[in-house]
């Protein structure tokens, strides 16, 4: 069951639409009437995990300890999607675990530092390429499962990139989900696309899917990318890979005190 608690999101990738529909500032709900909507969840004898559906959660440091602290007593279980900083405080991290996080959703896009060139005005996320693997490490040490999104058809991207992106997830032990890059109308890459005529269709929402390749590809056809996004799915969550990460979390958890004191 979805819940929000802010919404907006301040980096702004060129094929994200978020920053243009929600703002590039962070704004806040009272910590207090989030409590009380999750109490009215919990009411209704809702026992599964929750799901933050603020694309940034963690940002405003300040405003998150005051909710994770709130959060700590009503022992749920929750989902929450962030950026890669929230490895970079220990002490944070103990809170988010103990707050009832299990998931964390966290934007990588690329694992080829040419794909996030540009991605973002100021090439945040080309800069924190090289702490990708410290910083997943860091928080599933914490207890807190990583989730990492992928976008396949950057100008630089080959059929070689879906095997590098599957074997950085097997790798890392991760969870993926994995899309063709879609350039969303009101996206800044929607307009150079259209500006480049590399558009299959001017209009495509019948092909929004994310699966579905909507633009013309230098090193991709069409029917490749469709098939590889496929293939990449069925080999990030085969059985095995499966259990791989099942076993690597079950034996950090073993290690971990118990969420909650009581």
């Amino acid at each position: 069951m979805p819940v929000q608690a802010t919404r907006g999101c301040p980096h702004d990738c060129s094929f994200c639409v978020v920053s243009k529909l929600l703002g590039k500032k962070i704004r806040k709900k009272p910590v207090h009437l989030v409590v009380e909507d999750i109490k009215r969840m919990k009411s209704l004898n809702y026992d599964s995990v929750l799901i933050f559906t603020d694309d940034n959660l963690f940002f405003d440091r300040k405003y998150a300890i005051e909710l994770l602290n709130a959060l700590i007593p009503l022992k749920i279980k929750y989902f929450a999607q962030t950026d890669i900083q929230l490895a970079n405080d220990p002490e944070f991290l103990e809170l988010v675990y103990k707050s009832g996080c299990v998931m964390v959703g966290i934007g990588f896009e690329s694992v080829d530092p040419h794909s996030l060139e540009s991605l973002n005005k100021n090439n945040w996320k080309q800069k924190q390429l090289q702490n990708y693997e410290k910083a997943i490490e860091a928080i599933q040490s914490h207890g807190i499962l990583v989730w990492g999104a992928f976008v396949i058809g950057f100008n630089n991207d080959t059929p070689c990139t879906f095997d590098n992106i599957k074997n950085f997830v097997v790798k890392n032990k991760i969870l993926g989900q994995f899309t063709l890059l879609t350039p969303l109308p009101g996206s800044r890459i929607y307009e150079e696309m259209k500006s480049e005529g590399r558009l299959l269709r001017e209009t495509f929402w019948d092909n929004s899917s994310f699966w579905d390749m909507t633009i013309r590809h230098d090193h991709i056809p069409k029917e490749l990318a469709e098939q590889k996004i496929e293939w990449i799915h069925e080999e990030a969550y085969s059985e095995e890979n499966i259990r791989i990460r099942h076993r690597h979390m079950m034996e950090i958890y073993k290690r971990l005190p118990p969420r909650w004191a009581n």
